[in-house]
């Protein structure tokens, strides 16, 4: 199981994850998604709390953006793990400073298609989601950021996330 991965996907869903003080595994997020997730959850979850409590996966930190200054320009970067600003530097000579920053999400070029729509409905329905204010909010986001569609649609189509009886030829 490749942790980075894993980490990055479960960011892009919207869901972290985090370690309970009695030693389980906590999620929060969206209950669809969660529920989804669970069985991926179940069968890494030794793995999951150990790579939290070694701190190689930081919840939502795995990745960490920055906005680098340097004397004559401002340069944009990404670390995978997140280190800490001093970590940063060392390893771009010549920048005077490093903050964190947000990454702007990018909105896609066009809106979901009439059968990605679909799609992405009846799928969340299989996975027992049945409030259409939830579907249609997850279709919103997909609509708003790149990001996210990827992730969603990334996920719809993993064959080990299929809802029985639905495949990604399905009219």
């Amino acid at each position: 199981m490749n942790i980075d991965r894993f980490a990055s996907q479960f960011r892009a869903l919207g869901i972290t994850l985090s370690v309970t003080p009695a030693g389980g595994l906590s999620t929060s997020g969206s209950e669809t998604v969660i529920k989804m997730l669970m069985p991926t959850l179940k069968n890494h979850k030794a793995v999951i709390i150990e790579a939290l409590n070694s701190g190689r996966m930081r919840g939502d930190l795995i990745h960490r953006h920055w906005k680098v200054t340097y004397p004559n320009r401002d340069a944009d970067c990404t670390t995978s793990p997140a280190i800490d600003a001093e970590e940063l530097l060392a390893w771009h000579p010549g920048a005077i400073a490093a903050e964190i920053s947000s990454p702007q999400s990018e909105k896609p070029s066009n809106p979901l298609s009439h059968r990605e729509i679909q799609a992405l409905t009846k799928w969340l329905q299989r996975g027992g989601e049945k409030n259409l204010g939830a579907i249609g909010g997850i279709i919103d986001l997909c609509n708003q950021d790149k990001i996210q569609r990827k992730a969603w649609l990334r996920w719809m189509n993993d064959r080990q996330h299929q809802c029985k009886g639905f495949t990604n030829n399905e009219s």
